[in-house]
């Protein structure tokens, strides 16, 4: 078999499915991976300081890159550690803040 019969056996297109570049995702990230993150870090950062809003923020965040169909732990985690931010920060705030007030008058 020459080079040439080579090139005719495979230059036909019969292996094209018409799938063009942009249809195949070959990176394997999720979609949203950039959002997941964002959520992420909001929340973690949300544990220390600032609960609520970063917690507001790590919710939204995370439930729009669910919605856009990213299934990643990333995604569940941030949404998870986001509520808990916001309910640590009511509990830290209706029992902590009275003592702290008392303490320092």
């Amino acid at each position: 078999m020459d080079n040439n019969d080579y090139n005719n056996d495979y230059s036909n297109n019969s292996y094209n499915n018409n799938y063009t570049p942009a249809d195949v995702d070959m990176s394997g990230e999720q979609p949203e991976a950039g959002k997941a993150t964002g959520a992420l870090v909001c929340s973690i950062i949300g544990l220390f300081i600032c609960g609520i809003p970063l917690g507001i923020t790590s919710i939204i965040l995370a439930i729009m890159a669910k919605n856009a169909g990213n299934t990643s732990t990333k995604c569940t985690v941030a949404l998870v550690l986001g509520i808990i931010d916001i309910v640590g920060m009511i509990i830290v705030n209706i029992f902590l803040m009275p003592q702290l007030t008392q303490m320092f008058s």
